[in-house]
């Protein structure tokens, strides 16, 4: 496959770029086809998932819908009164009765025949209730098998959603466990609750209706969305599901991708219910209890951690109630809010076009290549976070990034292919490595001012009453503060190396400069739970000859550094200290010591050690170090680093030596 070849005329090799381009959406096509494999998929669901957390946390519950819990202090408090769950059908009528004014009452709980010891216990006020309450929906669970008897849902008002498009949905199911005739006969609707799985056990889509028998059966959720006045619900002979106004288009399954919202939705306690039924019936008033529930949607169902057989893994919660998917769904139903995934062919045609855009430049070096992906890479992952979160489109990302990493793949082994060329590619290699670098990071920190100067603009206008979007800006604006800061120092590394950086030194007071760096870093100190004590010499009469802008940016970096890795309620000192010919400026502090393999290698740019434990939420680039030592080198004196300090038996001390020097306007 001719990709890029290593000589730097594309065209003297007798390439051409139509050619080129091809070849490259083909090889996006394989690699993104291979993304789709049901072995590899699980990156998609990954990123699905993370999304999907992204969304939840900007998402709140609707307050129209609320759950009657049965929870852990439920089951406490009805053994001692009742006994073990399951419990006789007759406990549920005072929350049918509570529940009269509320839109809908869904009865998440399966009253089978067979399901409750219970059973010969008359039901009469269950059924009273349900009748003239007039808003139940009562539940049932749709399984996978032949049909062995007639349908017993056949007939029921509720679920006349027309015949089984056919052609459309995958499987038609033939076994239901159905509520017992006679409660199915008092309730005004049927809803399935059963929930849909993908291959890794994770419930990411919701059955809003299921074939049974040649029927469309509807959810629990829309069951409640149609009896509560969202209009009548229809499958159309496409497959597509018309609630009211909305068109829904649901997969082979008959499920959608619903919107899941991080905080749970309103819950009342089952047994505070049934307490305060029985104390009305005492005489007392519970009129404004009873007020909570009129015109709600109101979701009856088990939440207690101790009755697994309802706990299902979501992209949000690995352990959800299933009452909650269902008020989940029905949430998406009010607002018209749901994921919109696009079919796989979006995914292929993603990822032909990255691959092209990747082949369009004739470069003679993968490293081009490298960065262009890495860009396009963070171009599109952006992209599909703000489509998430703005439109709820999850746009496919691994069969893409899959053609990214692919192709550049390709691109990089075809250049290395040629021995005879070898040490041409290896001089080209490392040229196009430093350009890259340059402009990259030249084009960040232009990029990088840019987009903090509309961050600050942006933040101006934002509402203070949003306190989770205000972090969320100021969160961005702390990493990209850093970054800004990191760019800088590379970029002010290799200015020293290449001696395009000037040093513009006047007499400065080294306690002066220390006492203003120890000031600055009282807050990032107070935030690990650490303090800041300066030292200084007041036998110094005389200045020393540096530049006070490196020299304040050397201090940060030793003063951060050693907060970060420093113990937390720990202290960091920072003492000036005169001796023959010069002065000393000590930075110490307490906590882990570093491997004395790793000593020297810190002074290298790129070079960090891991720190668990520490008390910022910072992660080093390896940079800080690095640029103490050119710039201490560059003003004329020497950095040397102690783990552990001398005279203690843990922590660093780094001690900067300066001499008494004169006027310093030299390029280094």
């Amino acid at each position: 496959m001719p990709l890029d070849p290593p000589s730097s005329n594309a065209r003297s090799s007798g390439e051409k770029p139509v050619v080129r381009v091809l070849l490259a959406a083909l090889s996006g096509l394989a690699f993104g086809g291979l993304a789709l494999h049901p072995s590899i998929s699980g990156t998609e669901r990954l990123t699905y998932d993370l999304r999907a957390r992204l969304v939840a946390e900007r998402t709140p519950p609707a307050e129209e819908i609320v759950v009657v819990g049965i929870t852990n202090e439920t089951l406490r408090r009805m053994d001692k009164a009742v006994g073990r769950f399951p419990w006789p059908r007759v406990i549920y009528a005072p929350i049918i009765d509570l529940c009269r004014g509320a839109k809908v009452l869904g009865m998440d709980i399966l009253f089978s025949e067979t399901e409750s010891r219970f059973a010969t216990l008359p039901p009469e006020q269950l059924l009273e209730f349900a009748r003239d309450a007039g808003n139940v929906v009562s539940a049932c669970h749709i399984e996978s098998g032949s049909a062995t008897t007639p349908n017993p849902l056949a007939a029921h008002p509720s679920l006349d959603l027309g015949p089984v498009p056919p052609g459309v949905f995958v499987e038609d199911h033939g076994r239901v466990v159905v509520p017992f005739p006679d409660l199915l006969a008092v309730t005004r609707g049927v809803g399935h609750v059963t929930h849909s799985f993908d291959p890794d056990g994770v419930s990411r889509r919701y059955a809003l209706v299921m074939p049974f028998q040649g029927r469309m059966i509807p959810s629990m959720a829309l069951s409640m969305f149609t009896l509560g006045g969202g209009g009548p619900a229809q499958v159309h002979p496409d497959g597509r599901l018309a609630a009211g106004s909305a068109i829904w288009r649901v997969d082979g399954e008959g499920a959608y991708a619903f919107v899941q919202p991080r905080k749970l939705y309103k819950i009342y306690e089952f047994a505070d219910l049934l307490e305060a039924w029985n104390r009305e019936s005492a005489g007392e008033n519970i009129d404004a209890l009873r007020a909570e529930f009129k015109d709600k949607y109101v979701l009856l169902g088990c939440l207690a951690t101790g009755l697994p057989f309802d706990l299902v893994a979501t992209p949000v919660h690995p352990q959800y109630p299933g009452v909650m998917v269902h008020a989940s769904a029905l949430d998406g139903l009010l607002r018209d809010s749901r994921f919109v995934t696009p079919p796989a062919w979006v995914a292929l045609l993603l990822s032909a076009l990255l691959a092209m855009m990747v082949a369009l430049p004739e470069t003679p070096s993968p490293m081009w290549k490298a960065g262009l992906s890495v860009a396009l890479f963070l171009t599109y992952v952006i992209v599909c976070v703000v489509a998430a979160l703005a439109a709820r489109w999850m746009i496919p990302v691994a069969p893409p990034l899959a053609s990214l990493g692919g192709y550049a793949f390709l691109a990089s082994m075809y250049y290395w292919r040629g021995d005879r060329r070898r040490r041409a590619e290896l001089e080209l290699l490392e040229q196009a490595k430093q350009q890259f670098t340059d402009m990259l990071v030249h084009d960040l920190k232009g990029r990088m001012g840019t987009m903090m100067t509309a961050l600050e603009g942006l933040q101006e206008g934002l509402d203070s009453d949003d306190p989770g979007l205000r972090r969320s800006f100021t969160g961005i604006q702390s990493g990209g503060s850093r970054m800004l800061t990191q760019i800088n120092a590379l970029l002010d590394i290799r200015r020293m190396e290449e001696g395009a950086m000037r040093i513009e030194s006047e007499p400065v007071s080294i306690n002066e400069q220390v006492g203003e760096a120890v000031r600055d870093h009282q807050g990032a100190a107070e935030v690990a739970g650490m303090t800041i004590e300066a030292g200084c010499d007041r036998s110094i009469d005389r200045p020393l000859h540096l530049d006070p802008n490196i020299l304040q940016r050397i201090f940060a970096n030793l003063l951060w550094n050693a907060i970060l890795y420093g113990a937390r309620g720990g202290v960091v000192q920072m003492n000036v200290l005169a001796r023959s010919g010069g002065v000393d400026v000590v930075v110490r502090n307490s906590g882990r010591v570093i491997p004395r393999e790793h000593l020297l290698d810190l002074f290298k740019p790129f070079t960090s050690i891991a720190a668990p434990g520490s008390n910022l939420r910072s992660v080093s680039s390896g940079l800080g170090l690095a640029f103490c030592r050119i710039a201490t080198e560059a003003m004329g004196g020497t950095i040397h680093l102690y783990s552990p300090a001398r005279g203690h038996g843990d922590g660093v001390e780094v001690v900067l030596s300066f001499p008494f020097l004169e006027s310093l306007s030299v390029g280094v």
